[in-house]
């Protein structure tokens, strides 16, 4: 830890020379912004759970601070959160040139930037609310233009906001619980950037959607009662694994599918009544693109589907609902009856094992949006609206469930009233 702050301090005394000596501190302020930009960093701290972000938006935020002469003030979340660093930016010194003005703001937002590339966890675990509060009280002590940037995966695992297993605690409730106890931050009418939320490395499990849903409208409705105007990026596409020792953080249980790649001799009672779905993805189903025509060795599929089919034979009223989604590449309309297609060839090849009813299989293809709507799929778009592959195929996917789950009802009892993806 000595070694790191030795680092932070150098790096903060290389800053106060550029700034005093480049600027001139005290000086007359020609360029100094009528509003200048109090911002503050929490996160951004390499950690092992979760990616290193490096985001053009942080950059962008941290410039605009120092061409208005503001500040920005750097928070570390960590089992025990604190303050890094606060950097108060000095008006610019009277006739110089807006050229010149910028090329001093891009030097402070680099050496700024660098600071935060030391900023490492020295403690196991993630206290995420205690940094918010210390946050708080940073940008209250500030008037004027102030704005708050979280970059971090929101998988706290200390303090009030514990996740060590995501349990699905009612969200209303956790909130009362904090109002008790005097816990929220004072965010009032902060503007609030979200980065990385959800985004998570090392050996923690990546979310699946209804985890990540949850973990949003958690944060949302804490923050949100906390006064502030939050809005969450929904792509990080700059970030990198954490490649060195850091303290150990809890490994959060999430939720999982069942990949039928993952075991062969799968109980299906047993992944329904917990609720799970049995995933066929692009790797397991291949199909020849833009169409429902297999790739796939059909003898091969087929036997991943007996278990399913021992499922449907061994009790008449036992049912199964077949969702299709796919990736967003494409017109709405032909999304939602390639998917369609695609879960009724599934349909066939379970029929055609033998002994299965047509009655107990209902299907559903939901293309992209609505699969979207029911946490099935991932943003496969970059920020700039690109189709981006590597995500997209994540989407192509037949999920089987069974009818009484909560998944299906909820979807059964919403298409069912709309035209479209329903299949016989």
């Amino acid at each position: 830890m000595k070694t790191r702050m030795r680092k932070i301090l150098l790096l903060l005394l290389f800053l106060t020379f550029v700034i005093c000596n480049m600027e001139g501190c005290g000086t007359t302020n020609n360029n100094t912004a009528e509003n200048p930009l109090n911002l503050v960093i929490v996160g951004a701290t390499i950690r092992a759970n979760q990616p290193i972000f490096n985001d053009s938006k942080i950059r962008e935020e941290i410039m605009t601070a120092c061409l208005t002469c503001g500040t920005v003030t750097l928070i570390a979340v960590d089992g025990e959160p604190y303050l890094v660093a606060t950097v108060d930016i000095p008006n610019a010194k009277s006739g110089m040139s807006s050229s010149k003005y910028k090329q001093i703001a891009e030097n402070q937002t680099n050496q700024i930037m660098m600071l935060m590339e030391q900023n490492k966890a020295v403690t196991d675990e993630a206290d995420l609310l205690s940094a918010l509060q210390l946050a708080s009280r940073e940008l209250n002590a500030h008037d004027g233009n102030k704005k708050l940037i979280i970059a971090d995966s929101g998988i706290s695992t200390k303090g009030y906001i514990n996740l060590t297993s995501f349990e699905f605690l009612d969200i209303n409730s956790v909130i009362q619980n904090l109002k008790t106890e005097q816990a929220l931050p004072d965010l009032s009418s902060c503007e609030i950037l979200w980065i990385g939320l959800a985004d998570v490395a090392g050996g923690q499990p990546k979310l699946l959607q209804k985890d990540r849903n949850y973990l949003q409208e958690l944060w949302t409705g804490i923050l949100t009662e906390s006064g502030a105007q939050l809005t969450i990026q929904t792509d990080n596409s700059v970030c990198r694994e954490p490649d060195e020792t850091l303290p150990n953080v809890h490994i959060v249980s999430v939720s999982q599918p069942v990949s039928v790649l993952a075991q062969k001799d799968i109980n299906v009672q047993e992944i329904f009544k917990e609720e799970k779905a049995i995933v066929f993805d692009d790797q397991t189903l291949n199909f020849k693109p833009g169409t429902d025509e297999l790739l796939s060795d059909e003898r091969d599929v087929k036997s991943l589907l007996e278990p399913i089919a021992e499922y449907l034979k061994s009790d008449k009223s036992n049912s199964i609902v077949l969702l299709g989604t796919t990736a967003s590449a494409g017109a709405d309309s032909d999304l939602l009856l390639l998917s369609t297609s695609r879960c009724n060839t599934l349909k066939k090849l379970l029929i055609s094992c033998g002994g299965v009813d047509s009655s107990q299989i209902e299907i559903y293809g939901l293309g992209y949006k609505k699969a979207h709507l029911y946490g099935l799929t991932i943003v496969d778009t970059d920020e700039n609206g690109n189709f981006v592959e590597e995500r997209g195929k994540q989407n192509r996917q037949v999920l089987i469930t069974y009818s009484g789950s909560e998944l299906a009802q909820k979807i059964l009892n919403t298409e069912n009233l709309c035209e479209g993806g329903k299949g016989q």
